[in-house]
């Protein structure tokens, strides 16, 4: 076997091992995938790192001899270049789980407001009601339902909008209840939080 095929199989096999080796380190991550806001973006974080990866075996272990800091040269000033050209992707997005909360806590009193009008218009509160969370990272991270409560008559004087977490590991690992006068409570329990646990705010709208 000639001393170029000899290179490029050696090449070859540390680059296919690295790549393996950063495809199941992301695997371990069980937030990798689900943080990104699409998984394309996910898919071009592991691209990047396989191209790096691939690059510097390139530069170290393909080079003949008396060529290694030719091909390093070359590697670093295409790196450098290509840095500048192209725009690093995300990793992931700040969806810290305080700003996820906030968030939730947001669609809590927009979706108050919404009820207030119906109650107004129809002395009660609807049976059934479709919590809009306009954020598309929300609609990801939790899940929201509206819970009447009904009286012995049957009346709907209260309810409870519940967002309980979609991917606990990932993001905001509570679950938030929110209640008519403006309570919110929590838990990091797997149910929805009652007024029985943690009270976390009390907002106006």
């Amino acid at each position: 076997m000639s001393d170029w095929k000899k290179r490029g199989l050696r090449t070859a096999v540390v680059g296919i091992a690295g790549s393996l080796f950063l495809i199941e380190w992301a695997k371990h991550d069980s937030c990798f995938y689900f943080n990104s806001s699409a998984l394309n973006d996910a898919t071009r974080v592991l691209l990047v790192f396989n191209l790096a990866w691939w690059a510097l075996t390139f530069m170290f272990v393909f080079p003949p001899k008396g060529k290694r800091c030719l091909y390093i040269s070359i590697g670093l000033a295409a790196g450098i270049i290509l840095s500048y050209i192209l725009p690093a992707p995300p990793i992931d997005p700040p969806n810290a789980a305080w700003v996820l909360q906030e968030g939730a806590i947001h669609v809590f009193k927009d979706n108050a407001q919404d009820l207030d009008k119906y109650h107004v218009e129809h002395q009660a509160y609807p049976a059934s009601f479709e919590v809009k969370a306009s954020s598309v990272v929300l609609r990801r991270y939790f899940d929201f339902q509206y819970v009447p409560v009904r009286e012995q008559d049957g009346t709907i004087e209260a309810y409870r909008i519940e967002g309980r977490p979609a991917h606990p590991p990932c993001g905001c690992d509570k679950s938030l209840t929110f209640t008519p006068d403006g309570n919110i409570y929590a838990t990091t329990q797997p149910r929805a939080a009652t007024n029985a646990d943690e009270r976390i705010r009390k907002v106006s709208w």
